[in-house]
């Protein structure tokens, strides 16, 4: 039971370590008027179009950003 504990709080400290390192990237473009290069290279995984002018962007953390929406705007474990 320690054992699984201790395991479920480091992956949690993990988490928590990952989204507050997503919450800096995103406060530092916070003022931006303007998409640049580095937040394009900070911020997504991948940009595809199809040949019907369909453009699909996958975000480097879509799923945080789909749990905060799910959740009224705020981010829970």
């Amino acid at each position: 039971l320690l054992k699984t504990t201790q395991e479920k709080r480091e992956l949690f400290m993990n988490d928590m370590l990952e989204r507050q390192s997503w919450i800096n990237k995103l406060l530092q473009f916070e003022k931006a008027e303007r998409l640049t290069r580095e937040m394009v290279d900070v911020l997504i995984q991948s940009i595809n179009l199809s040949g019907n002018n369909k453009i699909d962007i996958s975000y480097k953390f879509s799923n945080l950003f789909d749990e905060i929406i799910l959740n009224g705007g705020v981010c829970v474990e």
